[in-house]
C-alpha cells in the first residue's frame, strides 16, 4: 500500500472516505471552510494531508466549481497574484497530474510546508 506522500494509515483513512456517500454524492471541495478567502479563491486545510512529507498541508481552490480548463482570465490572474503575494509560508505548490487527481472536476493545488525529516 506504499504511498510517496501519505502514510499507510492516512491512505486507508482517505480510501475509506472516498467510498462514502459524502464523497460520492457531492463535491467535497465546494463547501470547505476557509483559512483565507479571496475574490475567486479559498485556502483551506486538507482533511487527508500528505502526512508522510508535510507538517502543513493546505489547498487553494477556486470558489466556483470548475476544472482547470474552465478557469476564467480573472480567476487565473488572481491565482497568480496569490501565488506571488500570499504563499511565502509554503515551500511547495503541488499539482497532481490529470491521471492522479482524486477530484478532477474541481481544480485545486496542494500547499505544503515540508517536514524536516521524512518518515
Amino acid at each position: 500500500m506504499s504511498n510517496v506522500f501519505r502514510t499507510d494509515k492516512m491512505v486507508v483513512r482517505y480510501d475509506d472516505y472516498k467510498k462514502t456517500a459524502a464523497f460520492l454524492s457531492r463535491c467535497v471541495l465546494c463547501n470547505k471552510s476557509a483559512l483565507q478567502d479571496f475574490k475567486y479563491w479559498r485556502i483551506t486545510k486538507n482533511d487527508f494531508p500528505y502526512d508522510r512529507i508535510a507538517k502543513v498541508h493546505d489547498m487553494i481552490i477556486p470558489l466556483r466549481h470548475t476544472n482547470e480548463a474552465g478557469l476564467t482570465a480573472d480567476e487565473t490572474a488572481e491565482l497568480l497574484m496569490i501565488k506571488q503575494q500570499y504563499l511565502q509560508d509554503y515551500e511547495y505548490i503541488i499539482e497532481a497530474a490529470e491521471t492522479r487527481r482524486s477530484i478532477p472536476e474541481h481544480f485545486h493545488l496542494h500547499l505544503i510546508q515540508s517536514k524536516t525529516e521524512y518518515t
